[in-house]
């Protein structure tokens, strides 16, 4: 977040069909503390009622606010926060059924200069993910609600020296994970309620790296970094059979240490200047990721779940290698680059065949562990002075699991195996008053997991499938419209304000948004797949001013 006007006093507001949203900055103590807060929110539900009739609740809000002091020449300190919620429902999709989601953070930072040569930023910071879930049909009627809380301190140093610049700190983190819990909306439903078990973590790491001017065409960045992961009770741990059953159990008590991870993570970069306008990039990195989020990738909004390793379930580990190529022509002021890249990964999950993930007290009983690989190449050309700015990104990757027991042990797409992703954003400043750009986006559909068939057995409905995302979902794209009219006498004016007009999705292709079955309630074998788009054309008008 950029930091408050030190000296004077500024607003600005944007009033639009679908979102609005004020910012406020000034000098608390002139030249020595300012403030700067911003919020908005989205009504978009009740533009599109009137569109299309609906009773769609779909909605969002944030707010940033950030102080920042000048206690001296050597002392700054800085005091941030952000939150922000989400909610939607969608009753082509299911008119009993609520999602809403929210973060918040909070980030005391300060900054002390020893020396022209030597500085270092102290941080404090914690952080809350919440989720919810509701239910209202007929007796079931609950409401499912997960969060992940996390405190944190960490201490950075940046050290300059003759052609090195040198880095290195340390930090701890707190984990504390709330997997689930379902309670009972009133009285009238039969839903009992039911919390999973509270899961607590500390994370430790410490890193040196280095930027090293080897000659005045090479440069070196290289570093090392050490992690530990410890989770800590209460809590208990669990022993199964071969066939997934719970057949002994060993309990922790409170702070107790469970069972620690820890690591090394390399990292090597290369770069060397051909001339002032080429150069190649070549580089390596190990790392480790302690979180597994688990998602259910069949139709349906999933309900995903973050998970931290256990006895059961290793840290993820991966290799990546990256080359690159970056030229100049500075006649046109465009930056080309192409970079190539593969990446292995190790400790892999996924879920069984007909897994029982929602509120699963033995989630281990329920997973797959297995590798992967991914790979890619990413071409992008960017202008970014001029009066015609912006870029031209396009990826072409791929990204493949193997993970034994799942899709006969044959690899597969994950749901985030995109193929193609292409961006075009572009800016052109007709005149002084009036301003154009457009953003058109396509990019190829993930995977996800649709039943073959639906049977009946001994009055009980099976689901079959041929093999893990056996469906690919159409390709996504958009193209977007807009133009910015600022009056020329706002130059002679003590402030200043614009109109923007756009047009979201201007050709009306309907990008399948969410892909659900449903079963025919007369005929429980019977099913219909459904996809499922939330608008077309959306035009909004907005006007900004600031003074």
């Amino acid at each position: 977040m950029r930091e408050g006007d030190m000296n004077h006093f500024h607003a600005t507001a944007n009033l639009g069909l679908t979102a609005s949203g004020v910012t406020l900055e000034g000098p608390i103590s002139r030249g020595k503390a300012s403030f700067i807060v911003s919020g908005r929110g989205s009504y978009i539900g009740i533009y599109l009622k009137a569109i299309d009739n609906t009773d769609d609740k779909v909605s969002f809000y944030d707010l940033n606010a950030k102080l920042n002091w000048n206690i001296n020449n050597r002392n700054h300190i800085y005091l941030s926060g952000y939150t922000g919620a989400d909610q939607f429902l969608c009753f082509a999709l299911n008119n009993k059924n609520n999602l809403e989601w929210g973060n918040t953070t909070g980030t005391l930072r300060w900054n002390h200069i020893f020396s022209g040569k030597l500085f270092s930023n102290l941080t404090f910071y914690g952080s809350r993910y919440n989720y919810k879930y509701s239910i209202w049909e007929d007796v079931r009627r609950f409401n499912w609600t997960a969060q992940i809380q996390e405190f944190g301190v960490k201490y950075d140093l940046s050290h300059h020296l003759v052609g090195n610049n040198l880095k290195y700190g340390l930090a701890a983190i707190y984990h504390h994970f709330e997997p689930g819990k379902v309670a009972p909306q009133d009285t009238f439903s039969i839903t009992k309620e039911y919390e999973l078990d509270h899961r607590r973590a500390i994370e430790l790491s410490a890193y040196i790296g280095n930027t090293m001017h080897i000659t005045n065409s090479m440069t070196a960045d290289y570093g090392l970094r050490y992690t530990a992961f410890i989770n800590i009770g209460a809590g208990a741990t669990y022993t199964y059979s071969s066939l997934g059953t719970p057949i002994d159990s060993t309990n922790y008590s409170d702070g107790e240490i469970i069972n620690t991870y820890s690591g090394l993570e390399p990292r090597l970069s290369l770069k060397y200047d051909i001339s002032h306008s080429n150069s190649v990039k070549l580089s390596y990195a190990f790392t480790k990721q302690y979180m597994h989020l688990l998602s259910n990738s069949s139709v349906g909004l999933p309900t995903d779940v973050w998970i931290s390793p256990d006895d059961h379930l290793k840290p993820q580990e991966s290799n990546q290698i990256v080359a690159g190529y970056y030229h100049l022509i500075e006649s046109l002021n465009l930056e080309l680059s192409a970079e190539v890249y593969y990446k292995t990964m190790a400790n892999l999950i996924d879920y069984k065949d007909n897994a029982e993930l929602f509120m699963s007290k033995h989630l281990a009983t329920q997973l797959l562990h297995g590798k992967g690989y991914s790979y890619g190449l990413e071409l992008l050309a960017e202008r970014k002075r001029g009066r015609l700015t912006g870029w031209i990104g396009y990826t072409l990757a791929r990204t493949q699991y193997k993970i034994d027991g799942v899709n006969q042990n044959r690899y597969y797409s994950p749901r985030y195996d995109i193929r193609h992703n292409l961006s075009i954003t572009g800016s052109y400043e007709l005149t002084h008053a009036w301003t154009v750009s457009s953003t058109f986006k396509l990019t190829s559909g993930g995977y996800v997991t649709i039943p073959d068939q639906i049977y009946e057995f001994n009055g009980c409905t099976f689901f079959d499938y041929s093999c893990r995302n056996n469906y690919k979902v159409p390709m996504y794209h958009r193209l977007d419209l807009s133009a910015i009219y600022r009056n020329p006498k706002n130059d002679n004016r003590k402030f200043d304000s614009q109109w923007m007009f756009s047009l979201y999705n201007a050709y009306g292709h309907k990008n399948v948004y969410s892909l659900y079955v449903k079963q025919n309630k007369d005929d429980i074998t019977k099913s219909h797949a459904y996809k499922m788009y939330l608008y077309t054309i959306v035009p909004t008008i907005s006007y900004k001013i600031k003074f």
